[in-house]
């Protein structure tokens, strides 16, 4: 399951050449939508292997080309790096906060219950909102910096 993440960030790379940086996370939130639905209710040691694997997979192909491909084009070249940096640092601060956060739906709602409807429903309902804000409102760069975007 852990070889997911490396193999989803080299297909990240790969895809973001290929199709564009836009389209292949869009494509890549809502896989990890259905890998995450379908993942919650396997049971079979060989089947949770192989879904935990496209899951990790599909999240990494997100997080590969969205912190180092479309982050980083968001922002003039001048304060690109401290741009970047900045949105590294909160996300970073999601990922410390995402166990403590997973920790208390477990305490309140139970193990099961949180695991099928409530931890999983979230994560797939921001996965979903985050595909759905990059479909319609993300910038994609054919060519140049954000700051020609508009000209």
């Amino acid at each position: 399951m852990g070889l997911g993440g490396p193999v989803g960030a080299l297909i990240g790379m790969w895809l973001a050449d290929r199709i564009g940086r836009k389209p292949s996370m869009i494509i890549f939130s809502f896989a990890a939508i259905c890998f995450g639905a379908i993942d919650p209710n396997l049971v079979d040691p060989a089947y949770v292997t192989l879904g935990g694997f496209a899951l990790g997979a599909s999240i990494y192909v997100l997080v590969g080309v969205a912190w180092s491909l479309y982050v980083p084009e968001l922002f003039p070249t001048v304060i690109r790096m401290r741009g970047a940096g900045f949105c590294n640092t909160f996300g970073r601060m999601f990922t410390i906060l995402t166990p403590q956060i997973t920790t208390l739906l477990y305490g309140l709602a139970g193990l099961w219950t949180c695991r099928r409807d409530g931890g999983c429903e979230l994560g797939r309902r921001l996965a979903l909102v985050a595909g759905d804000r990059r479909a319609f409102f993300g910038y994609r760069n054919q060519a140049g910096s954000a700051r020609n975007a508009g000209r």
